[in-house]
Order: structure tokens, then C-alpha cells, then sequence
């Protein structure tokens, strides 16, 4: 079957600027760019053509920083607006769907190359951290 990847962010800025940053199954993370030449499947059945420009692990990544940190809570006009059209479980649904939240690291690869990358949600960000930490 291969690999499960998921789009969990995006470089901000610098090498790598506007490529997608992506989880692998086994919690390793990699920058893609679409491409013809590679493959792989994205939360899909069907294949779709990336590849990989830089891997994110230890092996690659010098250092990293912690940037910024963004959450907002459910927006009440989210809320009532889901209520007005779909009851109380409308009112849920916007409030979920109004929360976000984006995490900012910059990237030290040691080949030189920096990317300040997005990361989209705490779970990825956490994982993420776990892979870069070095005792």
C-alpha cells in the first residue's frame, strides 16, 4: 500500500519558501514540492505526485527556534450563526470549525539552508518537537 502522508503546514519563509510540510506515519516530517517525479499518497486511495526537497529529523536540522505560538477560541458569531441554521449541533460545528491554532519554527538545516515553517496543529507541532529533540 505505501506511506500515509499529512499536510501539516507550510515554509513561511526562506529555503523552501511556499512548499508544503508534511507528516509521514511514523511521525517523520518532510518538505514537498509537486512534482512528476515522485509519489506519494495523500489521505487518498489514489496516488498524487510530490517530492521530497528536505527531510525535517535530526539528521538534517542543526538547531530549531520557536517563533510565535497563535490560538484563537470559537468566535460567537460562529456559534450563534450554526445554531440559527442547524440547531445545537450546527452551533457545535461552527464553534470547532472557528477555533485555529499555528505554530511558528524557524529551521536550521546543516547544510545551511533556514525555512521558518507553519505548523497547523498541536499534535503535529508536538511531534514535530519530539523528532528535533536532542539531550
Amino acid at each position: 500500500m505505501g506511506d500515509w502522508y499529512y499536510r501539516d503546514g507550510f515554509v513561511v519563509s526562506g529555503d523552501y519558501s511556499g512548499l508544503s510540510v508534511y507528516r509521514q506515519d511514523n511521525f517523520s516530517f518532510v518538505i514537498v514540492s509537486n512534482d512528476e517525479n515522485g509519489k506519494i499518497k495523500i489521505n487518498s486511495i489514489f496516488a498524487t505526485n510530490f517530492t521530497t526537497k528536505e527531510e525535517i529529523s535530526k539528521d538534517t536540522v542543526d538547531h530549531y527556534e520557536e517563533v510565535s505560538c497563535v490560538k484563537t477560541d470559537a468566535n460567537p458569531n460562529a456559534i450563534a450563526e450554526g445554531l440559527f441554521w442547524a440547531g445545537p449541533l450546527g452551533g457545535l460545528l461552527g464553534a470547532a470549525m472557528s477555533k485555529s491554532e499555528s505554530y511558528d519554527l524557524a529551521i536550521y538545516f546543516k547544510d545551511g539552508k533556514k525555512s521558518l515553517i507553519r505548523i497547523n496543529n498541536s499534535h503535529a507541532y508536538q511531534d514535530i518537537k519530539r523528532v528535533l529533540f536532542k539531550l
